[in-house]
Parts: C-alpha cells; structure tokens; sequence
C-alpha cells in the first residue's frame, strides 16, 4: 500500500509536487515519530499548510503502524485534500489492545465523510464505527478498481 501511496501523491506530469521548503519542524518532528516519543496532542498545533505534503509522504514512506498512527494523530485537524490516501490507508490498521485503533479509524472516517464533528460518534459508537468502516472498505474496493 505505501508504493501506492506514494505515486497517489505524484502528479500527473510523472513528478512529485512541489511541497515548497521543508520547515525543520517537519524534520524534528519526523524523528520523534520514529523514536516513538513524539507528544502528538502538542504536535498537532504545530503543523502547518506546507508541512502536509511532506507528513504524507512520509506516511506513505513508512510501513510502521506505530510511525502511521502517531502522524495521523499529529495530522487529524488537517482538511487538506493531499491527505485523502492516507485516510483511506488508515482504514487498515491493525485491531489493538487499547482504543488507538479505534481513534485512527474515527479520524480517517470523519475526514472521509468530510465532516470532523463526526470523530466522536465513531469513537464513542463501535458499533457505528464498524458499519461505517465496512462501508468505506467495500467503496474503496470499487474505488481501486476504475
């Protein structure tokens, strides 16, 4: 799925596009991923409009679903359309012991009904959260194969 992530973000011309300068924040933030001691609540309000591009790259880059989960909780205030393929990835991540999992497919469920507000009901709604996702999976299903 990264390989498909990844040329999801390259243009049409065959080249990636331009996500302007990249702020050391990015860089910063990025090793704190890997190293697993990123604050993700404190990160979140440090990103801006030109890093998106470069945090999704980096997802698609990554096979970690520890690295994928932490950018996804820094990115998840982000409306930005370059982030589409990766709230569609998000829809794969693995079940856990604890309620990431959950908040990783709230997330990339409210962002694909475009609708933030909706995180809680996902959240707080198993059960609604389970529908909604076989719904998504069984659309990015037909989604793939035009």
């Amino acid at each position: 799925m990264n390989a498909l992530l990844l040329a999801l973000l390259v243009t049409e011309g065959g080249a990636p596009p331009d996500a302007g300068v990249r702020r050391p924040w990015v860089d910063q933030l990025l090793a704190k991923v890997t190293a697993g001691t990123v604050d993700t609540e404190s990160e979140r309000d440090h990103v801006k409009p030109e890093d998106v591009l470069h945090l999704a790259k980096a997802y698609a880059a990554t096979k970690s679903w520890r690295e994928k989960t932490h950018l996804i909780e820094v990115l998840q205030d982000s409306m930005d359309p370059a982030l589409t393929e990766v709230w569609w990835d998000a829809l794969d991540v693995p079940d856990c012991g604890d309620d990431v999992c959950w908040e990783v497919r709230a997330i990339a469920l409210a962002h694909l009904d475009g609708d933030l507000s909706r995180f809680s009901t996902y959240y707080d709604d198993r059960t609604r959260c389970r529908a909604a996702l076989k719904k998504r999976l069984a659309e990015r299903a037909t989604r793939r194969k035009r």
